[in-house]
C-alpha cells in the first residue's frame, strides 16, 4: 500500500502551513527551483497490512444478518435468550490471539 508523500519536498522535509495558509519549510533546505517532486512509496508494517486485510474482509461481509436479528428479537421477547459466558470468553480470547502479540 502506498502513502501520499506530496507534502514532502525532495530533501524529505515536510511543509507546514500557518493559520493564514502560508506554507513554511521545516528543514533548512528548500526544494531547488526547477526540480519536480518525486513520488515515494512507504512500506506499511505487518500489523498495518493485517488491519487493511481485515478491513477488506469486513467490507465483504453483509451489513446486517436480518434472520439472526429477528431470531434474537423473538428470543428476547419470549424471555428465552440466554448468554453463554464461556462461549463469549472463548470468542474474546480467539480474537485477541488473532491480533497477535505484536503490540
Amino acid at each position: 500500500m502506498a502513502v501520499d508523500t506530496s507534502e514532502l519536498n525532495n530533501s524529505g522535509a515536510t511543509q507546514d502551513s500557518d493559520d493564514e495558509g502560508n506554507s513554511a519549510q521545516t528543514a533548512d533546505e528548500a526544494t531547488p527551483a526547477g526540480t519536480s517532486r518525486e513520488s515515494h512509496t512507504i512500506r506499511l508494517t505487518d500489523i498495518a497490512a493485517r488491519l487493511k486485510e481485515l478491513e477488506q474482509s469486513l467490507a465483504n461481509q453483509p451489513f446486517i444478518d436480518r434472520q439472526r436479528v429477528e431470531g434474537v428479537r423473538r428470543a428476547l421477547f419470549n424471555g428465552a435468550y440466554t448468554i453463554d459466558a464461556e462461549r463469549v470468553a472463548g470468542k474474546i480470547i480467539a480474537f485477541e490471539k488473532a491480533l497477535g502479540d505484536e503490540t
